[in-house]
């Protein structure tokens, strides 16, 4: 009998559920650089999830929304991202005769400014200005030559987007983490 009473609440809708958060798309008053955005979106959308979330990514904005549309329990709009990197002023070189390389800390900066809006309403819930850095010690350069000629490569900035990634994955961990404890609050 027990499990006949389950079957029909999960068929009829009565089983509890996760919440459903809905990501909102890039409003055209956002002020954003659009891979740092993405980058953002899509690691928020993975953190809530983990978090125990149900999450869409919308092609809808809150500019676009209405009271009646349904769509979620709760919005998440992405205001504000930008995204920065370079290398730190120290760097070492190593080489032999015909080859070298320099290896030097990099850094990957996220910063983003979330809003967390309530599903019915659309009234908003809490705002998020979150920023996160990350550091690690990567080849910059890389070069091979002789006497008469000389040959180098700049390779860091694929070292500063493994960076830039963690930064933004940290900025959505963080996100996630506050926008969970939030909605936990009664």
């Amino acid at each position: 009998m027990n499990a006949l009473l389950a079957l029909l609440m999960i068929v009829t809708g009565a089983a509890h559920s996760s919440p459903r958060i809905a990501l909102l798309d890039l409003s055209p008053r956002a002020d954003v650089n659009v891979p740092a955005y993405r980058m953002v979106r899509e690691s928020l959308r993975d953190e809530l999830r983990t978090q125990g979330f149900d999450v869409v990514m919308t092609t809808v904005t809150y500019d676009s929304l209405q009271r009646h549309d349904n769509i979620a329990d709760y919005y998440v709009e992405i205001t504000s991202a930008e995204r920065d990197a370079g290398q730190d002023g120290v760097s070492v070189g190593v080489g032999t005769r015909g080859a070298g390389v320099e290896v030097g800390a990099v850094t990957g900066v996220a910063h983003a400014e979330l809003r967390l809006f309530d599903g019915r309403t659309l009234d908003l819930i809490r705002s998020y200005d979150l920023e996160n850095h990350s550091t690690g010690l990567a080849p910059t350069s890389i070069g091979t030559g002789g006497r008469n000629v000389f040959a180098s490569i700049f390779i860091a900035p694929i070292f500063e987007r493994v960076q830039m990634r963690n930064a933004a994955r940290a900025v959505a961990r963080d996100a996630a983490r506050r926008i969970a404890g939030d909605l936990a609050r009664p």
